[in-house]
């Protein structure tokens, strides 16, 4: 799992996206026939410690704004990635996959 830390002005809105692999690939030299499937998914919650109050990402994509009426010049907000590995019967060594997580404050 990964979070990352979103930092704003207050009653800022944004467009989160969220490019990811769906399979881990083994590193350079090795047997490029393994893969290993990987499910990725996201949700983004106004508070790093309530699991209670997020919202999922659909579609690979959410609109949010940061923060809320309150005197606050900037604002914060986190975003949660999480999911699954299949590892398999593989060939061992080093896989990997890049996630890119896009921001547009608008």
């Amino acid at each position: 799992m990964g979070i990352f830390k979103i930092r704003a002005l207050a009653a800022q809105s944004a467009i989160l996206s969220l490019q990811k692999p769906d399979r881990l690939t083994p590193s350079a030299g090795q047997d490029t026939t393994n893969t290993i499937p990987l499910t990725l998914d996201a949700a983004y919650s106004p508070e790093a410690s309530n699991y209670q109050d997020y919202m999922p990402f659909a579609n690979e994509e959410l609109r949010i704004t940061l923060g809320s009426d309150n005197e606050q010049v900037w604002d914060t907000g986190y975003v949660y990635i999480f999911g699954n590995i299949d590892v398999g019967n593989v060939t061992p060594g080093a896989y990997s996959g890049t996630l890119v997580l896009n921001v547009v404050y608008q």
